[in-house]
C-alpha cells in the first residue's frame, strides 16, 4: 500500500477542484477546529496551517452547521468584499470543511440568453 504525506492527501482536493474553480482562487481545509491545509491564490491572503478556526469565519459556520454555505464576505481579509463557498466534509471520521475563496474581483461572464418565439401560423 502507498503511503502519502498529509499535505499530499489534501493536495488531492486541490488538484480536483482546480478544473472547476478560477485561477487565483484560494482553498482552505479545516478539520475539527484547526486549519490543516491552505493553498493561496491571492498574494495578500495569509492563513497559517495549524491555526485555530475563528468563530466569525465561514469555516466555523460550515463545521458547526454541517451544510454548504455561499456568501459574499466583508472586506476583513481583503481591501474589498469577496465571494466564498464552504462545504462540509468528513476526513478520517472527523468533521471537516473545505472553503473556496474566489479572487476579489472575480465575476462570471454570463452568456447572452436566447429567446425563441414558437407557435403555429
Amino acid at each position: 500500500m502507498f503511503q502519502i504525506s498529509q499535505k499530499e492527501f489534501y493536495e488531492q482536493y486541490r488538484n480536483i477542484l482546480m478544473d472547476w474553480i478560477p485561477s487565483g482562487a484560494s482553498i482552505a481545509i479545516a478539520v475539527e477546529n484547526q486549519f490543516v491545509y491552505f493553498a493561496s491564490g491571492h498574494q495578500n491572503l495569509s492563513l497559517e496551517v495549524g491555526s485555530k478556526v475563528p468563530e466569525d469565519s465561514m469555516a466555523y459556520r460550515v463545521l458547526k452547521d454541517r451544510k454548504k454555505i455561499d456568501a459574499m464576505m466583508d472586506s476583513s481579509l481583503f481591501d474589498i468584499p469577496y465571494y466564498a463557498s464552504g462545504y462540509p466534509l468528513t476526513i478520517e471520521g472527523k468533521n471537516a470543511a473545505i472553503i473556496i475563496v474566489l479572487p476579489p474581483l472575480f465575476h462570471q461572464d454570463t452568456k447572452e440568453e436566447l429567446q425563441f418565439l414558437t407557435g403555429k401560423v
